[in-house]
Parts: C-alpha cells; sequence; structure tokens
C-alpha cells in the first residue's frame, strides 16, 4: 500500500479534529519561525502541505483570530501583533 495518502485525491484533506489542530499549530510555528509574517506560497511549500490542507487550515486560524491576513501576491499571514485589540 502506498503509504503517501496525499496521492489519493478522495482522501479527505484533513482526517480528523485531532489533526486539524496540529496542522494549525505547525502553521503557526512556521509563521514565527520566519519572522512573524509569510507569503502563503512559501508557507505551503515550507510545510509541505498542498494546496486543499493548507487552505483549510489558514482558515480556520483566520476564522479564530489566531493570524492575519496580509497582502501581497498570492496572500500572506502574519501573526497578530501582541495586546492589538481589532
Amino acid at each position: 500500500a502506498d503509504a503517501d495518502h496525499r496521492a489519493d485525491p478522495a482522501a479527505p484533506a484533513i482526517a480528523s479534529e485531532a489533526s486539524l489542530d496540529e496542522h494549525a499549530t505547525a502553521l503557526r510555528a512556521k509563521v514565527r519561525e520566519v519572522g512573524g509574517s509569510s507569503g502563503n506560497q512559501s508557507l505551503r511549500e515550507a510545510l509541505g502541505w498542498d494546496e486543499a490542507v493548507y487552505a483549510s487550515v489558514r482558515q480556520m486560524l483566520l476564522d479564530q483570530g489566531l493570524v492575519v491576513a496580509g497582502r501581497g501576491r498570492g496572500g500572506s499571514l502574519r501573526l497578530p501583533e501582541a495586546g492589538a485589540s481589532d
């Protein structure tokens, strides 16, 4: 059996809520690691995720206010500023 389930287009992008939380933690850690902001494509490639997984995790974090969308070609993410009240 092929261990790389991402090759199967019928496989769900993220199998479970726990996995979604782990992905969310990984994405926030990566943004922090690169200095607090980065382009979406760079983040996705650095994490090795396909577009569907990245988009799902990104949207969840945006909805929760844990990251902020930025400008730029392809969009970007940044961590919210400490103490910022939008």
